[in-house]
């Protein structure tokens, strides 16, 4: 049976489709999601692939801040001597990008009818090489990954997270720790979600060591204020904007048209001033009498078309 666009649903990035339209809705504008036969729009899709391609490297260059950066935690020493300062916070991201990944790597794996891990011979893997391999398999079947049904998933949360969950939410509470363990039901969706969401907290830790974002010459084409600032990728390239006023965030090419239709606007303004300047000086002339330098040549058929 053929497929129809009744059998199509917005991607499930929702606003944040990188297909996405801007439509007019009851006078607001509004971001409408890309449709699509699967959980995800092609573009989408292929963003998550390219995620889980550079995660690894990124991963190595978060880990490198461990030593010295703050990451918003305590820092703490391991030995006496020497010194080895860490950041809890840095730690604890490192340890939940790869927990999140290797356990979609094991539901890819059942899914996918391939050899499932050893369970202890897993757990001696560095982290930094279970990264790598689960990041390469999720890649080689995005398809299955994002096509997962939902099913019971561990995952840890912040105490204040735990509490905004729905009531009845099966877990652990670990007062002192700080932290809860609960079991969310997660889908093909939800593992996208937490790549892109693991992504761009990592990028976001590293952003903190560079110059702050650059303010940009063109005003916000949702409020019309004048706070959009760059945002980068997690290696320092161009990756669209983000106003700070309504909190949109365009993607680079959202970003570029709306920079050049911009551009095309204020030149064209530019070029209609000189000859509104001397059609008005013209004007000017004719009631008094007086012929000013500026509008010595005034064409009567420019005059008329004005």
């Amino acid at each position: 049976m053929p497929e129809t666009s009744v059998d199509q649903r917005p991607c499930a990035r929702g606003e944040r489709c990188a297909a996405r339209t801007i439509t007019t809705l009851n006078g607001q504008r509004v971001a409408v999601p890309a449709l699509t036969y699967r959980t995800y729009c092609d573009p989408c899709r292929d963003h998550v692939g390219a995620i889980l391609a550079g995660l690894p490297a990124l991963y190595v260059r978060v880990h490198g801040e461990l030593g010295h950066h703050s990451g918003g935690g305590e820092r703490v020493t391991v030995s006496r001597t020497p010194p080895v300062p860490l950041s809890l916070g840095v730690d604890a991201l490192l340890r939940e990008v790869v927990t999140v990944l290797a356990s979609w790597e094991e539901r890819v794996r059942t899914v996918a009818r391939l050899a499932v891990l050893d369970t202890q011979a897993s757990r001696r893997r560095p982290d930094g090489q279970a990264l790598d391999a689960a990041c390469r398999l999720l890649a080689a079947h995005l398809d299955a990954l994002l096509a997962l049904r939902p099913e019971p998933m561990l995952r840890v949360r912040t105490i204040p997270e735990a509490a905004k969950l729905p009531p009845g939410t099966p877990g652990v509470v670990r007062e002192v720790a700080g932290y809860a363990e609960v079991i969310l039901d997660l889908s093909g969706a939800d593992a996208g979600a937490e790549i892109l969401r693991l992504h761009a907290r990592c990028a976001a830790l590293l952003t903190e060591t560079r110059a702050p974002a650059k303010h940009l010459p063109v005003p916000c084409d949702w409020c019309s204020y004048a706070e959009l600032y760059e945002v980068l990728t997690w290696d320092g390239r161009p990756d669209g904007a983000r106003c700070r006023e309504c909190g949109y965030e365009y993607s680079d090419n959202e970003y570029t048209l709306l920079r050049g239709r911009v551009y095309a606007e204020e030149l064209a303004r530019a070029e209609a001033q000189p000859r509104r300047r001397r059609l008005a000086a013209a004007e000017y002339g004719a009631l008094s009498g007086r012929t000013p330098a500026c509008s010595a040549v005034v064409p009567d058929d420019e005059r008329m078309s004005a």
